[in-house]
């Protein structure tokens, strides 16, 4: 049985998380659309489970049991329903600045620093953490004395907290979406009857 309310929602799902894409930069607006966002993504999976109400095949509810259960899923609903129901913040962003130096002994290596919650900047060398420490700082990377590159910067929205904590909040939810377009709805349609 074609689900066409749940390929509706789908639809749907995805023109918010492309309005949510538009606002990356902007924080406040980000966040406010974030809410939008995550709760037309969750809705997904509800309106899967009330359109194959009544038209379920046997096997519907094990297989339903067994997405429902799936990491992913588990994560997006939690975030939907601690950001939607309660209005908490479950993103953070993540920044980060990568610099070259050069050491006063004239050896060439590559620290990369990290600013994350921009307050807390690791420094690390050849893959381990070698100094951290706590700063204030702007968005803005400024090069120590001695830089050889211009420094880079990047800014990536990062989920915080709970079953989705520290994964990269847009990949996540394009994940889900593509999940639900080639697994979920296939499978329930197949496991649905006309009536």
């Amino acid at each position: 049985m074609e689900l066409m309310k749940s390929r509706r929602a789908l639809r749907l799902a995805y023109a918010q998380l492309e309005i949510l894409e538009e606002t990356e930069g902007e924080h406040e607006v980000f966040l406010d659309a974030f809410i939008s966002a995550i709760a037309m993504i969750r809705n997904v999976g509800s309106v899967i489970d009330s359109e194959s109400k009544g038209n379920r095949e046997h096997s519907f509810a094990t297989w339903w049991d067994q997405t429902a259960a799936n990491p992913l899923y588990r994560c997006i609903k939690e975030v939907r329903d601690l950001t939607f129901k309660r209005l908490e913040d479950r993103v953070h962003i993540k920044h980060e600045v990568n610099v070259t130096t050069a050491v006063a002994t004239g050896t060439a290596y590559n620290p990369t620093v990290r600013i994350s919650d921009a307050t807390q900047v690791e420094v690390s060398q050849d893959g381990r953490v070698v100094e951290t420490r706590e700063v204030r700082m702007t968005a803005e990377a400024e090069a120590e004395s001695g830089a050889q590159d211009t420094p880079t910067y990047s800014r990536r929205w990062m989920f915080s907290g709970g079953q989705c904590d520290g994964q990269e909040l847009l990949p996540a939810l394009h994940q889900f979406l593509d999940w639900m377009r080639d697994d979920v709805i296939p499978e329930a349609e197949r496991r649905t009857v006309s009536t």
